[in-house]
This record gives structure tokens, C-alpha cells and sequence, in this order.
């Protein structure tokens, strides 16, 4: 059982709780994003959503105890680097705060730890960085770009993926997909991941008519609507974009070309007040010189 007082109203308010531990010396932040995300749970399983002290406490309690089971395995693994995948999940989330606070997590277990997070995923990873400049100074964007058919050193890659998933169909005889590393580039935007679904759902209806190999038929049964990859080549480019807009090189570069040639002279031209010191750092301590 513990005591504590709340100003309420001009007046101080005897508060007793055999819970109070549970919520000392934690913030107001931290109270608020467990009950959200105790609310949110509530509502996936269609319970009730108004929520006890008991329950906040408990959800505290379990959260502080997988988090420092979570350090201790990393700094007695001595892991190295701890990679998600999918990692855009993260961001999805109602509120700014909340996304932020994610991130703040995975800030903080890096530093505690000293263990590297690669967070993989889609071009909304972007987002990351501009949440807070903490995060953003110690985190880094590495672009995997996807394979481009202008490319001959994309397509001779592409190709050599191709023969290496043909080889690892579960089927009779193997299928000589190379004569439509076009039709599986354009249907693919040149993403593995996106060929493989293609073939997983190719290979189904192969399956059904009990069929040898894999055939174009197939894999024209299997595609994707047009509509869908019109969709992800756009996210794709808008993606692509952002990330040349953001990168150090194109603000440098946007940087430069803006400042005038008027303003250069006029910056050196510039004078000082009389009997005003220039901006600069005094000695401190103790000097060769002084006796």
C-alpha cells in the first residue's frame, strides 16, 4: 500500500494505492502510451475498454521486465547487429508521440546495449530521421535500390536470380524461365521479393493441373493486376525521389547554386562596430609565460 498527494483544484488530495510502486517514478508519457496501447488492444479483441489502476500497473510491470530481459540478452550474447524486418510497421501508428516514442526505444536499447538496429523496409522508413534530430544524427539511410532493365549489370543479376529460384521449385523438371526475365522484370519492378510471391502463386496453378513445370501460362494465371504494379512502381519513384531530395549531396548542391554572387560581395564588405570584439575563444588556465 503507498500514499501520495495530487494538487487538485487549489487543493491538496490524499491519494492511497496498493499500486502506487508501479507508477512511482515513471512520467506522465510513459502512463499515457500504455493506456493507449492496452486501449487498442482491448478494441482487437472486442473487450471492454475502460481500464483499472491494476491493469496499467500490470502492463508496466510486464513491459520493464521484457525490456531488461531484452538488454541482458544482448549484452551477454555481445550481439552485434539486431535486424527487423518489415520495420515500416513501426510508424504505423495513430499519433506523432507514439511513433516517436518507437523510435526513442530503439535509440536508447542501441545505447544501452551498444548493439546496431538495421531497421529494413519500404521508402516510409524515410520518416525516421525527421522525427526527432536525436534519432536522425545517429541513424543512417543505406538505399537498396531495386534492379533497373536499363541496367546490363542489373539484368545479367536479375537473370542469375532467376536460375537460382528455378532451380528450388518443388517441381518434375525444372523451368527455363530466362526466355521471360523481361515479362518477370516488368511484372516484378525488378524487386526478388515481389517474384518470388509471383511464382509461389504461379506455382499453385501448376499444382492444380498437375502440371510438369512451370509454364508462361502459369505465370501469367499468377501475376499481378496492372493496377497493383502501377502502384508500387509509383511508390517506388516517389521513394527514390525523396531519398535524392534528402541526401546530403542534393542539399549541398541546392545550397551553393542559391547564394548569389550580390550577396557573397556583400557579406565581405561587411564591417564591424568600432570597439566590438570579434567572436572567439580566451585562454583559459594556466599560461606558459606567467611565473
Amino acid at each position: 500500500m503507498g500514499t501520495a498527494y495530487a494538487y487538485v483544484k487549489g487543493q491538496w488530495i490524499r491519494c492511497i494505492s496498493q499500486y502506487y510502486k508501479s507508477f512511482q517514478n515513471r512520467s506522465e508519457r510513459e502512463v499515457k502510451l500504455a493506456t493507449v496501447e492496452l486501449r487498442r488492444t482491448r478494441q482487437k479483441s472486442s473487450k471492454r475498454i475502460n481500464l483499472t489502476a491494476k491493469e496499467r500497473a500490470a502492463y508496466l510491470e510486464e513491459a520493464e521486465a521484457k525490456e531488461a530481459i531484452m538488454e541482458k540478452v544482448f549484452r551477454y550474447r555481445q550481439l552485434r547487429c539486431f535486424l527487423v524486418d518489415e520495420a515500416q510497421h513501426l510508424l504505423m501508428m495513430s499519433g506523432g508521440h507514439q511513433m516517436l516514442h518507437q523510435m526513442n526505444w530503439i535509440k536508447s536499447i542501441a545505447n544501452l546495449t551498444g548493439t546496431v538496429h538495421i531497421l529494413f523496409g519500404t521508402y516510409e522508413l524515410l520518416n525516421c530521421s525527421t522525427l526527432n534530430g536525436q534519432v536522425g544524427r545517429r541513424s543512417e539511410d543505406i538505399h537498396l535500390t531495386p534492379y533497373q532493365l536499363d541496367e546490363a549489370e542489373d539484368v545479367t543479376e536479375f537473370i542469375r536470380v532467376i536460375r537460382t529460384l528455378q532451380k528450388h521449385l518443388p517441381l518434375e523438371e525444372e523451368p527455363y524461365l530466362e526466355n521471360y526475365y523481361e515479362y518477370l522484370f516488368s511484372g516484378s519492378v525488378g524487386c526478388v521479393g515481389i517474384l518470388k510471391n509471383w511464382l509461389t502463386r504461379s506455382l499453385r496453378f501448376a499444382y492444380e493441373e498437375d502440371a510438369a513445370t512451370l509454364t508462361i501460362k502459369h505465370l501469367e494465371q499468377g501475376a499481378f493486376s496492372q493496377g497493383r504494379i502501377n502502384q508500387i512502381f509509383q511508390e517506388s519513384e516517389q521513394g527514390q525521389l525523396r531519398l535524392k531530395q534528402e541526401s546530403n549531396y542534393y542539399f549541398i548542391g541546392n545550397l551553393t547554386t542559391s547564394v548569389t554572387p550580390d550577396v557573397v560581395q556583400g557579406a565581405s564588405l561587411k564591417k564591424g562596430r568600432v570597439g566590438k570584439r570579434k567572436p572567439k575563444r580566451d585562454p583559459v588556465g594556466t599560461q606558459d609565460n606567467e611565473s
